[in-house]
């Protein structure tokens, strides 16, 4: 049993690092030539498809919309937002498994991703498999989030070329991934807000203090307050009942609801603050495009204390977060291509202290996690959502 459980660990580390490989090799050829329709961008598409695709089992979303998948399959409707509806029933009129969904999820996500880092083309070498790396565990449990998050990046990637005060691509394909999940249209409307700023929002030193404040005085009963609130949204139908139904958990609940600490943890804090100053200094040097994604992660990193406590803040906020990977991958590249600026020695050395530490500290916490939550299709057998989700829940409370 051990050794099996040491296998199914190994077995997770080699197609993570293979397939962050893989990215970063594509990535050196689409800095050249940018083009998806080539050996470099379809072997992105096929790596990453294939391993986050075959996936199993893992994040309770993942079983929760298996079991739904079922229904349907039964020809049971169940209550989902009107593009996932139209996704699923697709895939069940052609006798599709789940699985194929988990499969088209996969590629979409990725699609999207090779498309706004067009826009990053001379750090998309180290921001395509930073980006794969940092989404990674939320895009494996909150799936159709992400999924309507895809649509949003390839509009944001009109918006960034196009650079108009009003980009219709850009909202159109918003209000596309909006069809996916309904909650997540707040999300275009302040990326589009933060795209005309031209300069860094706030200075590092400021952020940082920002940050340690709430996460010193913030106390998540606070969120309370808000439950009077979030039951007055019961006139936008039953969609959004689960949130309304439940409104003291999803405001006073972390993800899993088990955290009560604003701590994001040291290795975390750490890359976070580096990222912050050395990103302050190496992004400026590079063009608008890039001041925007440092303010994306720059807003992601004051409010990570916060909504790490609760849950239904946590999903909006992962998405500014994903954008330090395009901030960590210009710091690596402005200190590699040596432009002058002060204290690069010292950001040198930090660098390579975080790239150590971002691929060891990952490694460490899958040979302490769960098997169970690291399968893949072909360790399937035998297990159903019920008993999947059990395990997740049964975690939950030892916590």
């Amino acid at each position: 049993m051990f050794v099996h459980s040491i296998m199914i660990q190994i077995t997770y580390i080699i197609l993570l690092l293979f397939m962050l490989f893989v990215l970063y090799k594509t990535g050196l050829h689409l800095q050249k030539k940018w083009k998806i329709i080539s050996a470099a961008g379809l072997s992105s598409l096929l790596v990453y498809t294939l391993n986050e695709g075959l996936r199993f089992g893992r994040g309770i979303d993942y079983n929760l919309y298996w079991r739904g998948y079922m229904n349907l399959e039964h020809g049971w409707d169940t209550q989902t937002n009107i593009g996932f509806y139209i996704l699923e029933k697709t895939l069940v009129l052609f006798n599709l498994p789940w699985q194929a969904c988990v499969i088209i999820m996969s590629f979409i996500f990725i699609l999207a991703t090779l498309i706004l880092m067009k826009n990053y083309r001379q750090v998309i070498m180290f921001a395509l498999p930073l980006w794969v790396f940092f989404t990674k565990e939320s895009v494996e449990n909150l799936m159709r989030w992400n999924l309507a998050f895809s649509f949003i990046m390839i509009g944001l990637s009109f918006l960034l070329q196009e650079d108009k005060i009003i980009n219709y691509k850009f909202w159109i394909l918003s209000l596309i991934g909006a069809t996916f999940h309904y909650a997540i249209l707040p999300i275009p409307i302040v990326f589009n807000l933060l795209y005309f700023f031209n300069k860094p929002i706030i200075k590092p030193v400021y952020a940082l203090v920002i940050f340690l404040v709430i996460s010193l005085l913030f106390e998540v009963k606070f969120m309370m307050h808000f439950a009077n609130m979030l039951n007055n949204l019961s006139f936008m139908g039953d969609k959004f009942q689960g949130y309304i139904d439940n409104a003291e958990f999803w405001l006073t609940k972390s993800v899993g609801g088990v955290r009560s600490s604003s701590w994001i943890g040291g290795y975390q804090t750490f890359l976070s603050f580096f990222l912050a100053i050395a990103g302050y200094i190496c992004c400026k040097k590079m063009d608008k495009k890039y001041i925007f994604a440092y303010n994306l992660f720059i807003i992601g990193l004051i409010l990570r204390p916060l909504t790490i406590q609760v849950e239904l803040l946590n999903r909006f906020d992962n998405l500014f977060f994903y954008f330090r990977a395009i901030v960590f991958a210009t710091i690596i590249y402005v200190v590699l291509k040596k432009y002058v600026f002060e204290h690069r020695g010292v950001i040198s050395v930090l660098l390579y202290i975080v790239l150590i530490l971002t691929l060891i500290v990952p490694i460490k916490n899958t040979l302490s996690t769960n098997e169970n939550k690291l399968l893949y299709i072909w360790n399937s057998e035998g297990k159903t959502p019920e008993s999947m989700l059990n395990m997740y829940y049964e975690d939950k409370q030892k916590k």
